[in-house]
């Protein structure tokens, strides 16, 4: 039968409520096919990009606000197909709140000292690159088929901060992904992988270094098989510090290491080796002296789920602080102090503080996780999403008295609306509780539209992919995409038109409670269960959710939470499992005819720990199942050892109502429009079945 499992948990419901656009009269209800044509049109939720930059010796700060988006019909999120979003880059006066178009275009970057800025231009798909000043007027433009043949568009661009050099990493060779050649008609179409074959990208890289008037252009180094992620000017203008990434043979996941180069004798070395996937997500140099701070897993390991930072010395190349597990985004507060974001599932519940050269952590309470210092460490800045998508932009001053970072009241010099705000957006809420361990883990509370408290609704759990990421869609910003389409926000304000309630549950191997909480041992999918369940029952106890009326929902590695889900209890009435399909890790591990080195890093590999998988595969409790499943994949699902197939034939041995729809798009996130119809339509029809809405229960509160 199935193993229901079953552990005391003690959860303290902790609401923080968004209702300043909740009133259904002030706007649309969202439809499914109102959130179809959202998604067509590529629009954005948010006003502003979620990231912003100090310029001009701290008179002025860019922003990158969204423009309306003429490329309809890509599709969104993660895994979709690519599309440059373009922005207008905007500076706001930090005086007085004034503010300068520069231009349309995307991946600024700017010189903390000068008024310089550089960006990708609308449409040049990277492979040109202006350079602005903060007045509007584009001083030079640079185009990297003018450096050299054989380009694949730039990879990375930093800018001396007194706004003196560009660096630009410019991508050269064939395309990793490049088609395969067409087969002969009369012969066979075979690819033999031989054990011998070294795995390559057929990539490599080139840094340039240039003028602030895109002239006198010096090719310095050349990395083979290699990519660059990220890269910033350090030592006062005389080094360049990048991020780099190169395959490793049999691996799921490349190897970064930290490169350090001499712009002027061309010189190079690696200042740190094998610093994990993490490495091209931050790096950053201190104003004054030898340091750099870089996101960095001490393990290696090429995901991003340990989340932590370090801070080494180009003078001898040792690292000299590991942070506290985890922590995010680093950045220069003085010469030996950055600010730092305590890790939460989502940008709002962050929390920021300082950690000094010798390793001390101070939090620093009232303040926003994205606050950014400025250039002399005298102000901070951070911009406000909310759970709607309004933005703001505040200012504060910053000082140390008694050694104690102290920042002055709040100053808001910018705002704007929410893109969605004609439609009618569902109150949302943040709840966490106590699982298990210590482990708090966070989740989003939609509510009904028009939500009385005294009825129960029934639920929608929808389970976010990756594992990492948490509650903020990646780099979305503040919104949380919805599960079935993977691109909007407002899949969820369609469920509470509806009448339902939506918890978007976040879970421990997301990687945001602490690395050493995610189980090594083969219970990862247990304690993400009690993670999971712990919040549903806080719904419930809440008495919005409805315990007879559950269903659950995910995508990819939400996916195989599910699968775990309801092999492991009879409690919801429904389930979509979507893209999952490899969720069997025993399997799944070398899917690709690759080793996964992410769960080679948490289990071993199945070949010395085979119990350990096997622990963790669902097969091994399908017996006595009873929830209605609806199994989702795309092109190549119906294969054998598909997780599904065999899974969906489990079900219908048992009598238990299950659905398995394949789509032709390769893609992990289905951009087709008529596939999007399908699968929206299909798991509408899949959760009324069995939940039924229209019935809400009544709570009595008579005493």
């Amino acid at each position: 039968m199935v193993k229901t499992v079953l552990r005391t948990m003690t959860c303290a419901l902790l609401l923080t409520s968004f209702t300043a656009a909740t009133a259904a009269d002030r706007g649309v209800p969202v439809t499914p096919d109102i959130l179809l044509s959202h998604i067509r049109r590529n629009a954005e939720e948010t006003p502003v990009h979620p990231r912003m930059q100090w310029l001009d010796n701290g008179r002025r700060i860019l922003i990158s606000t969204v423009t309306v988006q003429t490329q309809a019909g890509a599709g969104r999120g993660q895994f979709a197909e690519y599309v440059p979003l373009s922005y207008l880059q905007r500076t706001v006066d930090v005086r007085t709140g004034a503010t300068t178009d520069i231009g349309v275009g995307y991946d600024p970057v700017v010189a903390a000292q000068a008024d310089v800025i550089a960006y990708h231009p609308e449409g040049s798909g990277g492979g040109r690159l202006v350079v602005a000043r903060s007045g509007g007027t584009a001083t030079c433009e640079v185009s990297v088929s003018e450096l050299m043949s054989d380009t694949t568009g730039i990879e990375a661009v930093a800018l001396a901060a007194n706004g003196g050099h560009i660096a630009v990493a410019v991508g050269y060779g064939a395309s990793r992904f490049a088609a395969p050649a067409a087969a002969p008609t009369n012969g066979a179409a075979v690819r033999v992988l031989e054990a011998a074959a070294p795995e390559i990208w057929g990539h490599n890289v080139a840094v340039w270094v240039l003028d602030e008037h895109c002239s006198d252009a010096r090719r310095i180094a050349d990395l083979p098989e290699t990519r660059i992620g990220r890269m910033t000017w350090a030592d006062q203008d005389r080094k360049i510090v990048a991020a780099t990434a190169t395959p490793v043979p049999g691996k799921g996941f490349p190897r970064s290491d930290l490169h350090l180069f001499d712009p002027a004798t061309g010189q190079g070395s690696v200042l740190a080796a094998n610093i994990g996937g993490q490495g091209a997500a931050f790096l950053q140099a201190a104003p004054v002296g030898p340091y750099v701070a870089f996101t960095y897993d001490k393990e290696g390991l090429g995901y991003q789920l340990r989340k932590q930072f370090a801070i080494a010395s180009m003078a001898d190349s040792r690292i000299h602080v590991v942070s506290m597990d985890p922590r995010e985004r680093p950045r220069w507060l003085d010469e030996r102090t950055v600010l730092a974001d305590i890790s939460g599932a989502h940008p709002l519940t962050r929390r920021l503080a300082t950690v000094d050269i010798e390793g001390r952590e101070t939090e620093l309470p009232g303040i926003p996780a994205n606050a950014m210092p400025s250039p002399d460490g005298r102000r901070l800045a951070w911009l406000d999403i909310d759970l709607y998508g309004a933005a703001s932009l505040s200012v504060a001053d910053l000082r140390k008295a008694s050694g104690v970072w102290q920042a002055s009241p709040r100053r808001q010099i910018w705002k704007a609306d929410p893109p969605l705000a004609s439609y009618a957006r569902a109150e949302r809420r943040f709840v966490r509780c106590e699982s298990t361990d210590g482990v708090r883990p966070e989740a989003i509370l939609v509510l009904p539209l028009n939500h009385d408290p005294r009825r129960r609704y029934p639920l929608i759990v929808d389970l976010h992919g990756g594992p990492r990421g948490g509650l903020d869609g990646g780099s979305h910003g503040a919104y949380t995409p919805g599960t079935i389409l993977s691109s909007s926000s407002l899949e969820h304000d369609m469920w509470a038109a509806k009448g339902y309630a939506v918890l978007v549950a976040d879970y421990r191997a997301s990687g945001l409670y602490g690395f050493d909480a995610v189980s090594r041992t083969g219970e990862a999918y247990a304690q993400d269960f009690t993670d999971i369940m712990c919040n549903v029952d806080a719904a419930i106890r809440d008495g919005v959710a409805d315990p007879d009326r559950m269903a659950v929902i995910g995508h990819s590695y939400g996916a195989y939470e599910v699968n775990w889900i309801i092999t492991h209890t009879h409690r919801f009435k429904a389930a979509i499992s979507k893209e999952g399909g490899f969720a069997d890790h025993m399997a799944g591990w070398g899917a690709g005819a690759r080793t996964n080195q992410l769960a080679t890093t948490l289990y071993g590999t199945p070949i010395d720990n085979p119990d350990v998988y096997r622990r963790m595969s669902p097969i091994n409790f399908t017996r006595g199942v009873t929830t209605p499943t609806m199994f989702v994949s795309h092109r190549g699902g119906a294969l054998p050892g598909d997780l599904y197939g065999w899974m969906y034939a489990a079900w219908r041995e048992q009598g238990v109502d299950a659905q398995y729809r394949i789509y032709d798009d390769p893609n992990h996130v289905l951009i087709g429009e008529a596939d999007q119809r399908d699968q929206l339509y299909a798991a509408i029809s899949w959760i009324d079945r069995y939940l039924i809405p229209e019935r809400a229960e009544v709570v009595d509160e008579t005493p």
